[in-house]
């Protein structure tokens, strides 16, 4: 929404249906992952269902809601109660619609729409993912809330707030960091690749590679090493994944070198699985213990 906002100059002669229909493909085109096509979709359903329209009636309004409803659905093949953005965007439909028919005018039913989205993220904490890569989490997923129903509901705040006159921008949140995750390993290419394959799976995720000798011979290198630590530690804590046995003497040689190490730890796991599980759980905002916790499942459980 960041790449939306530095275009609202450009949106000033536009009308309704093209803004939205922008929004979306602008979404599609800086969002990674699977939120990039489902918002874009969701926007772009939005602006041909606008078409032609000059302001929007509270009919409108929910039309907007079913459409949008529609096109996640279609383009993400869920329904609600999966733990996804469809457990905020559903039930603030309904009670949109139910306050329209009581009598309560756009502004008001809204901020009723608000709170019921609200309501679905913290009914996501009790759910387990079925869809999207929260599913590869399991059981493990219940007690966290979804991160798309979270901003679905950030968007609803937008919509309830532009109701009432305002921008509908918010204010941007400081970033609190997260926990680092560096691959070490004697191949700078099985580093690059573990590291390629996690953010495949958690495009958030704070992690860095560090494969290989400075000339690109098999080895490890200190000064990497050293490199990759500074470049993810966030304040949060770096937990390092090696591969032999010299890498680990390494790395711990690299952590001993640095001033401010007490949060920093290698992990013993299988880098690859090991990788994809902690950027997972770092792109959720896990804290260490938790992301020491899983690692040590990760290592124990079997493949098949």
């Amino acid at each position: 929404m960041q790449a939306v906002a530095k275009k609202l100059e450009s949106y000033q002669e536009k009308n309704i249906s093209d803004i939205l229909k922008d929004v979306g493909m602008t979404l599609v085109s800086t969002v990674g992952g699977a939120s990039g096509p489902l918002y874009g979709t969701a926007f772009m359903k939005a602006g041909m269902d606008t078409k032609g329209k000059e302001e929007l009636t509270p009919e409108d309004v929910s039309s907007l809601f079913e459409v949008m409803i529609g096109g996640i659905q279609q383009r993400g093949k869920a329904v609600e109660g999966e733990k996804t953005m469809l457990d905020a965007l559903m039930p603030a439909k309904k009670a949109f619609d139910e306050a329209i028919a009581a009598g309560d005018d756009l502004s008001e039913a809204l901020k009723k729409a608000d709170k019921a989205a609200w309501d679905g993220v913290e009914f996501t904490k009790t759910i387990k993912a079925t869809k999207g890569r929260a599913s590869y989490l399991g059981d493990r997923s219940i007690g966290f809330q979804d991160p798309g129903a979270t901003s679905m509901s950030y968007l609803i705040d937008s919509f309830e707030e532009a109701s009432e006159g305002g921008n509908g921008l918010g204010e941007l949140k400081d970033d609190n960091g997260s926990v680092g995750i560096v691959i070490v390993s004697h191949s700078n290419k099985i580093a690059d690749g573990a590291r390629e394959l996690a953010l495949e799976m958690a495009p958030e995720a704070n992690i860095a590679s560090a494969g290989g000798m400075e000339d690109g011979g098999f080895g490890t290198d200190l000064k990497k090493i050293t490199e990759a630590i500074e470049s993810v530690d966030q304040g949060k804590g770096v937990v390092l994944l090696v591969d032999l046995g010299s890498a680990y003497m390494t790395s711990e040689m690299a952590i001993e070198s640095l001033l401010d190490n007490e949060n920093i730890e290698i992990i013993d796991t299988p880098i690859v699985e090991g990788s994809i599980f902690a950027a997972i759980e770092s792109s959720i905002g896990s804290d260490m213990e938790r992301i020491k916790e899983v690692l040590d499942r990760v290592k124990h459980e079997p493949k098949f």
